[in-house]
């Protein structure tokens, strides 16, 4: 929060790897 300097490129890969996995299981779920 305190990193102004490069605040939107942690910002979309931390999203896309952490939503990855999220959508892996939720795929996962949906599917028996």
């Amino acid at each position: 929060m305190t990193q102004n300097a490069s605040p939107v490129r942690p910002k979309p890969i931390t999203f896309i790897i952490g939503g990855l996995p999220c959508l892996s299981t939720s795929f996962e779920h949906d599917t028996p």
